[in-house]
């Protein structure tokens, strides 16, 4: 896993789309539970230093702001260099604290 600057994590997330050419984001997310996942999504919009993303779960879709600094990783299939467990892709990291390599040869979230 490569180790980002602060300025090159800020750089990445000036890059952030919506809409066709979408990004698409690895974040923390508790499902009403203490327990918490991993949960890719695209970008529905960008509001300041929110993005708002939609999860679909079953037949409803949740939405979700998701603050720029709480990302832990940015989809990036050509320059990426970590797979995360139940994602499919690659991922630039840019909080590596929340992420621990597992035992499916990916990495997960610590718990």
């Amino acid at each position: 896993m490569k180790t980002l600057t602060e300025t090159e994590k800020q750089a990445l997330l000036a890059t952030l789309k919506e809409g066709p050419e979408q990004s698409f984001i690895a974040f923390e997310f508790k499902f009403g539970h203490p327990s918490s996942s991993i949960e890719v999504s695209d970008i529905t919009s960008i509001h300041g230093d929110s993005v708002l993303c939609h999860l679909y779960m079953g037949h409803k879709s949740e939405s979700e702001f998701i603050k720029k600094n709480d990302i832990i990783a940015i989809g990036d299939d050509k320059n990426g260099d970590v797979q995360l467990h139940g994602w499919g892709g690659k991922f630039i990291v840019l909080r590596p604290e929340k992420l621990k390599f597992g035992e499916s040869g990916k990495y997960e979230l610590v718990r």
